[in-house]
């Protein structure tokens, strides 16, 4: 997975063209729009852009949308075996999670 707003930075373009060259299938998450980066990946899934480049104050829109489609994939992926992947998050977080739970005010034991 490849992000990248514009589309047009010079390394992401690079590691884009070494990784096609591999033959590593790509989703790049983009910009709407022809940018360079659109043109290697098998598939492309765009964020809108109504955010300028340079005289935005801060990247609040394009930010969302990618933090949006991240979170909507990772949940895609984590329902094909929901089960078996709630057992395994639950099971790390138990031991791995040094908050106390009988202390928290969202104990879920």
């Amino acid at each position: 997975m490849i992000l990248s707003y514009s589309g047009e930075t010079a390394e992401i373009i690079r590691i884009a063209q070494t990784l096609k060259e591999k033959g590593t299938k790509m989703i790049v998450i983009t910009s709407l729009g022809d940018n360079q980066l659109s043109h290697y990946g098998d598939v492309i899934l765009r964020v809108g852009s109504r955010e300028k480049i340079f005289t935005k104050i801060a990247p609040f829109a394009s930010n969302l949308s990618m933090d949006y489609i991240l979170n909507l994939i990772f949940s895609c992926i984590f329902q094909r075996d929901y089960n078996r992947n709630l057992e395994k998050k639950v099971s790390y977080d138990k031991t791995k999670d040094a908050r106390h739970p009988a202390r928290s005010p969202v104990n879920d034991i």
